[in-house]
């Protein structure tokens, strides 16, 4: 059960930590750059990459263990189908995520030249 808790905790911090970025990216590309949304966006960067870690290892134990711990008998191969659908809407999350991710360090590298 912990396990599950931090795989799901993982999972809602990547998403929470990328629509996070996505905000912060449109606020300091109509207000400017500060030093605080660089700290900001820098802290948020290493959520993402803790997050999607976290996402990755928990969920490997939570699959070699599904069948003895999560398996829901009476659902059957259903949820096995619904597994799968599941994890589709995540890998676009994690697509859109992962594209925020790189625009965020584009714009770290870019406002990092500049102040040099």
């Amino acid at each position: 059960m912990l396990n599950n808790l931090a795989h799901d905790f993982s999972a809602a911090a990547w998403i929470f930590s990328a629509l996070y970025g996505w905000l912060m990216l449109r606020r300091t590309g109509s207000a400017g750059n500060t030093e605080g949304h660089r700290v900001v966006l820098v802290l948020n960067q290493w959520v993402m990459r803790l997050s999607f870690i976290g996402v990755m290892l928990f969920g490997v134990v939570r699959y070699v263990f599904y069948r003895d711990y999560e398996w829901f008998e009476p659902a059957g191969s259903s949820q096995v189908t619904m597994l799968i659908v599941k994890h589709v809407i995540f890998a676009v999350v994690v697509v859109l995520g992962v594209l925020v991710y790189v625009s965020v360090g584009r714009f770290l590298k870019q406002t990092d030249t500049k102040e040099e």
